[in-house]
């Protein structure tokens, strides 16, 4: 199986979107002392993608999927 790099420019692209920890601690401190906290907290883009996708139908989210994943790897 050869790579051609690909899993390097995935793994540099999720490293470009990460969250800093200094945003996931101001959540989690808003988690423990909010007087009515969320439910759920989404931080970050990748989060916002992944709670839309689950809402689609399993077949047309793995083709949004797939195509995304020929776009990183092109």
């Amino acid at each position: 199986m050869r790579s051609d790099g690909a899993m390097e420019k995935i793994i540099a692209g999720i490293a470009k979107r990460a969250i800093s920890p200094e945003r996931v601690a101001a959540a989690i401190e808003h988690a423990l002392i909010a007087r009515r906290p969320k439910s759920r907290y989404v931080i970050g883009i990748d989060a916002r993608a992944q709670i839309a996708l689950n809402g689609l139908p399993i077949l047309l989210r793995d083709r949004m999927i797939g195509y995304a994943r020929e776009k990183v790897i092109a």
